[in-house]
């Protein structure tokens, strides 16, 4: 973080929440994720995961990442700024224009279902190499977790399904060239990753010529104390993986990943309640701030602080609340602190990832202002593409 930056007097000039995206931590989950993927041995591309927050995407463009995107809006603006071979673009809704501004950007599409392949093939008017999402049925057993690639998921095309489209697929234009599998965001349960890798491996022996398999994302962050470090989960998937053929590179699609760490809330307590639990109540909401901790169906408390306290560390416990009426304006559990006034500041660490982007003004919740802190500066933006200096 900036040299001499003091959060608490940093708000006390806004009068106001604020969030901190840090460069240094964006950049370091960057240099964790490569060099996980690196022991497998394999080209590794990345590709940011643009809906998980676009704010980031430029730092990582900057950085060798290409953008993943799902929409014609977030084509556009990645675009205003990245050439478009390196652009991913994957959606179960691809309508005709969608698919020819693919073609006219030279933007790699991976098809959601042999229909889609089928239609692109149909609008390209020259060979068009593209990927296929597949759809392996597992499971996570933890947390309840839905993978995105499950037979539940409801995205990519099933093993029955491939094998048998496959047997009367005739294509002009299109080549399919990779497959992608994106699994359960946020989820700890090594033996299901293998497991997945493992369905994987089998649908991609239905392809003699794959140049990729797409892994997609989903790889947890901290939210909570039992998540696995990122090289546990490569470990447990190039298990199977390392079967596939040498020449076939592996490609990666983090958002969650990558943003989390990078995002602190600051934010400040405006009233405390002491009853069966010590209740503290903020400036903001978990709708305006992190609406994911709602959409997610994962245990979640995110590292919390009281920010320059001078009191030592105590046995206190506080109930972490938004200042909306609704129960499930939760924050987390602050653990081990001194004793809260209201004035003070707490920091909610963790946050870069589907936060503001998802966030609403229920109950009058408004977005905190957000501002990207390298080394040496610190720069508030806006919705992309507007930045303020």
């Amino acid at each position: 973080m900036v040299k001499h930056f003091n959060p608490r007097e940093f708000y006390r000039r806004l009068k106001e929440p604020f969030i901190i995206y840090e460069e240094e931590t964006l950049l370091a989950q960057l240099d964790e994720l490569r060099k996980a993927f690196s022991k497998t041995g394999r080209k590794v591309d990345i590709f940011y995961s643009y809906k998980t927050n676009p704010l980031l995407a430029r730092i990582l463009y900057q950085n060798r990442v290409g953008m993943e995107v799902t929409c014609k809006e977030h084509l556009v603006e990645t675009l205003s700024f990245c050439k478009g071979e390196n652009i991913i673009l994957t959606s179960p809704c691809l309508d005709d224009s969608l698919i020819l501004k693919c073609l006219d950007n030279n933007v790699h599409i991976i098809g959601d279902s042999i229909e889609q392949i089928i239609r692109i093939d149909n609008l390209s008017k020259s060979k068009v190499e593209v990927g296929l999402r597949i759809n392996t049925g597992i499971l996570s057993s933890k947390n309840h977790l839905v993978a995105s690639g499950s037979s539940f998921g409801l995205l990519g095309i099933s093993e029955s399904k491939l094998k048998d489209k496959l047997k009367d697929l005739k294509l002009k234009n299109v080549k399919i060239v990779g497959l992608h599998n994106h699994f359960a965001s946020q989820n700890v349960d090594l033996t299901s990753w293998e497991k997945n890798a493992e369905k994987i491996l089998t649908m991609a022996e239905y392809f003699n010529d794959l140049q990729y398999v797409n892994l997609g994302g989903g790889f947890p962050v901290d939210y909570q104390d039992n998540s696995p470090k990122i090289e546990k989960i490569v470990s447990n998937l190039f298990g199977p993986l390392t079967k596939l053929p040498k020449d076939v590179k592996i490609v990666l699609e983090p958002g969650r990943f990558l943003a989390g760490p990078s995002g602190t809330l600051f934010a400040g307590v405006i009233a405390i309640k002491k009853d069966l639990v010590n209740t503290i109540f903020l400036d903001t909401s978990i709708f305006s701030t992190f609406p994911d901790r709602l959409l997610s169906n994962f245990t979640f408390n995110p590292p919390l602080e009281l920010i320059n306290k001078d009191e030592k560390e105590s046995k206190n416990e506080y109930y972490i609340r938004g200042n909306s009426p609704s129960s499930v304006d939760f924050f987390g559990i602050l653990k081990h602190a001194p004793q809260i006034s209201i004035g003070d500041i707490i920091a909610v660490k963790n946050i870069g990832a589907y936060g503001t982007v998802e966030a609403s003004s229920f109950c009058g919740s408004k977005k905190p202002k957000e501002f990207i802190v390298s080394k040496n500066s610190i720069k508030e933006v806006g919705s992309f593409p507007y930045e303020k200096n």
